[in-house]
């Protein structure tokens, strides 16, 4: 696949293209006063003008594919242009091998733009073929661990597709490596959530190994907001009061005793008294958890106790003094 990317400087006007004698452009209308004029480069308006006429005629032909790949290198985020260039690749019956081949040189260049990816979408659908989502995804993410765009399409890719029985221990394998790399990816934690929900789904042999896997992440570093909201996470799917995962509490309770304890720590540990410091009355456990949660009040950075624990502080000391 050979990609067309124009440069200002090697750009030929239309009107000197034989392909294009005889076609008039239609100009932007921006009606008789516009309040802001957008400055285009001369060269991307031109193609602009004979892109509307495109649209007017609604015409559908290689010229028609080879305009929108011009106005693409211009511009890739352009979503009517891709919009458009998929009709014309259905109506004219275009190869989609060769078309998968292009998009994918354009996302390697562009790979936080939306439309991109959205159009690599609509290929694989028409292909039905997504033998090579996994690695292409797998290769993008090396640039960018992170980058929401890859993540949400890989994982319409293996939803999709049921693609779960393919991959290494159903697609956790990846996620197990990228946390080794950094543990404090929060997208990976998010595509374990979504791998687990889509296959196994919280049983409680899954939720047992799952605090186990986060707690073994939390001790390793601490200070990681993104390992502490997961084992919260899972607590909350087995649908059990955090204070009967002994094993999450004593960690935490360990690494809270820290010269300068984690916040996020912390704030689980408030997760586990959580039930016990809304309202007053109880029984003596009741208050030695009230008291359990004061004690962790008081180990939190004024920051974030001010701004996120003193409404739950103040109903703790209401109901501890009653």
């Amino acid at each position: 696949v050979v990609v067309v990317v124009v440069s200002m400087e090697d750009f030929v006007s239309f009107s000197e293209r034989a392909e294009w004698s005889g076609v008039e452009p239609v100009e932007q209308d921006d009606g008789p006063h516009p309040a802001c004029p957008i400055l285009y480069a001369k060269e991307y308006a031109e193609a602009m003008g004979y892109f509307r006429f495109l649209l007017k005629t609604q015409e559908m032909s290689e010229r028609a594919l080879q305009l929108t790949e011009e106005i693409i290198s211009f511009n890739p985020a352009h979503y009517t242009v891709w919009h458009y260039r998929r009709k014309v690749l259905d109506a004219i019956d275009s190869d989609m091998v060769e078309e998968l081949s292009f998009i994918s040189l354009i996302i390697e260049e562009n790979i936080k733009n939306y439309q991109v990816w959205h159009h690599r979408q609509e290929v694989i659908t028409r292909l039905g073929d997504p033998s090579a989502e996994m690695e292409f995804t797998k290769q993008m993410l090396k640039q960018d661990a992170k980058n929401y765009h890859a993540w949400t399409y890989r994982q319409w890719a293996m939803a999709h597709f049921d693609l779960f029985g393919r991959l290494r221990e159903n697609g956790l394998g990846f996620v197990d490596d990228l946390l080794e790399l950094d543990v404090f990816n929060n997208s990976a934690w998010n595509h374990r959530h979504f791998i687990i929900t889509q296959t196994t789904t919280y049983t409680e042999d899954v939720i047992d190994s799952e605090v186990k896997y986060a707690l073994d992440k939390i001790k390793l570093a601490p200070n990681n907001e993104a390992s502490v909201n997961y084992l919260r996470g899972v607590i909350k799917h087995s649908g059990r009061a955090a204070r009967e995962f002994p094993n999450a509490v004593g960690v935490c309770e360990e690494l809270s005793a820290e010269d300068t304890p984690s916040p996020f720590v912390l704030a689980f540990l408030l997760f586990v008294h959580e039930d016990t410091v809304k309202g007053c009355g109880g029984d003596e456990a009741v208050n030695a958890s009230r008291k359990a949660a004061l004690n962790v009040f008081s180990l939190f950075p004024k920051s974030y106790f001010v701004v996120l624990f003193l409404p739950v502080f103040e109903q703790v000391c209401v109901c501890a003094c009653v």
